[in-house]
């Protein structure tokens, strides 16, 4: 019985990190990995994600010649610019 709640909460928390990297709900991934074991993690990894990692950029600024700091940078649509600052 206890290393059922023990795999119940493992699976709870594998479910709430997989739904925050997804950018869901994370109650629902935690109580999908929680209440259904490994089937909730994989309905959970199976769900689309809400985030567009097509809207990042990684841009390399040199420091010096031997250094480089990369910094992920948002690109936006100009529709999207324009309606913020116009």
């Amino acid at each position: 019985m206890l290393s059922y709640l023990l795999l119940s909460i493992a699976t709870a928390l594998i479910g709430w990190y997989v739904s925050k990297e997804k950018g869901r709900n994370t109650t629902l991934g935690f109580l999908l990995g929680f209440f259904f074991n490994l089937m909730g993690v994989l309905v959970v990894a199976i769900m689309p994600s809400k985030i567009d990692h097509n809207q990042f950029s990684l841009k390399k600024k040199v420091l010096n010649k031997n250094t480089a700091k990369h910094t992920i940078v948002r690109k936006y649509s100009t529709e999207i610019y324009k309606k913020r600052f116009f």
